[in-house]
């Protein structure tokens, strides 16, 4: 009987761990096969988007699982992407290394999550007058308060890059709204986390991150410091044309380069808590506290941000992942990491127009994983309309258009989100219908999951719409955007009417040589006024958008905000100059009723330039 047991135990020792490596070999082929059924996906996707060449790296906690490159990593010398070896750069997933690299140093008491980075920083670099510190903590949640600066960050050149210290002494945005409040995503809340780091060590951001981060992990082909061509390295396109460099001053928040490889190397090491061939590498503390949510722009929303990372709460619970997604002129790049199903996805483009593709692959892989089929939309209808519904109506602007340059205007142009009441009682936030599930949570009267949610600021009693990833703030105008608008543009119609009809009129005095000298001198008064307004907006919308803003405010757009500021002079002078002419005897009483006309509607275009930011040269 012994002996019989004895066998029995050496036969279930012998099993167990063969039926763990089967449950292993399992899930690991059930991968393998998502991975390959999602891929197919990816060459029409990139026929369909223009994207000349990508790469797919997929590893489980035991390495890589799936490898493919496909189209072209140059399309004129007819080279093809080698999902190990060539190089691409990954634009804003750059963000999880800036992230890691600043918790490791918290872990080591070098910096703190919690503490005023002015204080760390020891400069009057950062202009903030609202009282509430700024941290780490928030620099990371992209909940610091930093205003947005749309301009500047691309230098002309590699040789032009400025040091991290030296670009933010005068580019980086004042704190504009309180330090906590909403989660406005921030490229320069990023840098300035690079330079926290510089700070605090006195070293280089990018020999930094090579030195604690890049050579534990054996990344040898990864660098914040590859500004220009370097072996190895894809060509980026726009269009189908082929790119330059476009190097920036703000490489910690989107110019890492990298290869498949490295990033093999680097999920692998996140998988397992920080190890890769067997050695701790990494700080497995930061890894977690990454990996967590740390900020969610309201409650119940089902995606939230960690450090460097959006945090995706999926309702099965096995495909609850943590994601970076990055585009940048030229290149797009993806990583998703599935903690719970034990799996990493990256995908890396040639073009900004490869994030359609990761996304569509994504989709698609999940799909291949579903445990369970997908729920079904709830369809009830018509929906009442709530009493309390009311305080949400209004307009809201997107917390990331600057509230202290001149590109603010855009937004007068572009117009507010409008949110309104529809005629069945839905909810309508831009003309899209919203059903509440829960008080100030909302979905599509067709999606299944919530998509915003409205928050009231406890301290100012604004009211702002919240996605996962967006804030839209109340707008507290006296005036609603809409009617700011078309006051605006009826006032420039006046404007151009005038100069029309008077233009006709210098003609016809012309041909007659007739004309009171006291009358055409103040036509060419508030011709100069109109033609200041009329050309800032014809150049304005030519001028003041694509890739030169970039690389900073252009030359003509510099000149078309000091037209503005001459025109809102002169516009300020008109009263006086009507004045006079109300009392002088040469002029016709027509002329005088249309001088007035004009002088009103000039009056009202520079109150709304002056509100947008246009007038007073605020770059």
């Amino acid at each position: 009987m012994r002996s019989c047991t004895l066998i029995l135990a050496a036969v279930l020792l012998l099993l167990g761990p063969a039926s763990t490596r089967a449950q292993a070999d399992s899930t690991g082929t059930r991968h393998s096969r998502a991975f390959a059924a999602a891929a197919v996906t990816i060459e029409p996707n990139m026929a369909e988007y223009g994207v000349p060449g990508t790469i797919l790296v997929a590893v489980d906690r035991s390495g890589v699982v799936f490898e493919e490159g496909y189209g072209f990593a140059n399309m004129e010398a007819g080279t093809s992407p080698d999902p190990r070896s060539t190089i691409f750069r990954i634009a804003s997933v750059s963000k999880l290394f800036t992230a890691l690299a600043a918790l490791q140093k918290v872990g080591h008491g070098n910096i703190t999550l919690d503490g005023d980075v002015s204080e760390m920083l020891a400069d009057d670099m950062l202009d903030n007058r609202l009282g509430s510190a700024v941290t780490l903590r928030q620099l990371l949640t992209h909940t610091s308060g930093l205003d947005r600066r749309n301009y500047g960050s691309r230098a002309a050149s590699p040789a032009k890059v400025e040091a991290l210290g030296e670009h933010l002494a005068h580019a980086l945005p004042p704190v504009v709204r309180d330090p906590g409040e909403a989660l406005i995503y921030s490229n320069y809340g990023f840098t300035l986390v690079g330079h926290l780091i510089e700070r605090s060590r006195n070293e280089a951001f990018g020999a930094h991150v090579a030195r604690t981060v890049f050579e534990p992990l054996g990344m040898s082909n990864s660098s914040f410091d590859m500004l220009g061509d370097a072996p190895g390295l894809a060509t980026g396109y726009v269009d189908g044309q082929a790119i330059g460099p476009e190097p920036a001053h703000t490489a910690p928040a989107g110019r890492m380069s990298t290869n498949g490889a490295d990033m093999a190397r680097f999920m692998l090491a996140v998988l397992n808590g920080g190890r890769v061939d067997g050695r701790q590498v990494l700080d497995p503390n930061a890894l977690d506290a990454m990996m967590q949510p740390q900020y969610r722009n309201a409650p119940g929303l089902p995606i939230a941000y960690g450090f460097g990372m959006w945090i995706h709460d999926r309702r099965d619970g096995l495909l609850d992942s943590a994601y970076h997604t990055g585009d940048m002129r030229g290149w797009s790049a993806s990583v998703e990491f599935f903690p719970v199903a034990g799996f990493a996805v990256v995908m890396a483009s040639n073009s900004a127009e490869g994030g359609n593709v990761h996304v569509l692959f994504t989709r698609e892989l999940l799909s291949q994983l579903a445990t369970a089929p997908a729920p079904v939309a709830d369809a009830r209808g018509p929906f009442e309309r709530l009493p309390d519904q009311n305080e949400y109506l209004g307009e809201y602007i997107y917390g990331g258009v600057p509230e202290t340059t001149f590109d603010r205007f855009t937004t007068l142009i572009t117009g507010a989100e409008a949110v309104d009441i529809g005629p069945d009682g839905v909810l309508l936030v831009d003309g899209d219908p919203y059903v509440e599930d829960e008080p100030g949570l909302f979905r599509r009267t067709n999606d299944t999951s919530p998509r915003l949610a409205f928050v009231r600021n406890p301290r100012t009693g604004r009211m702002s719409i919240r996605t996962y990833a967006r804030t839209y703030f109340e707008v507290t105008d006296a005036i609603p955007v809409s009617r700011q608008r078309l006051a605006l543009f009826l006032s420039l119609g006046v404007i151009a009417l005038s100069l029309l009809a008077w233009g006709v009129q210098a003609l016809n005095a012309l041909v007659r040589k007739q004309g009171k000298l006291r009358d055409r001198w103040l036509k060419v008064w508030a011709s100069l006024c109109g033609l200041s307004y009329i050309g800032f907006i014809g150049g304005f919308a030519a001028a003041a958008t694509g890739a030169s803003m970039e690389t900073g405010v252009p030359t003509v757009v510099i000149w078309l905000l000091v037209l503005v500021s001459v025109g809102a002079v002169m516009a300020v002078s008109m009263p006086v100059a009507i004045l006079l002419a109300f009392f002088a005897s040469d002029v016709t009483t027509l002329s005088k009723l249309h001088f007035a006309v004009f002088t009103v509607a000039a009056l009202v275009a520079t109150a709304v330039f002056w509100h947008w930011n246009v007038i007073g040269m605020r770059v």
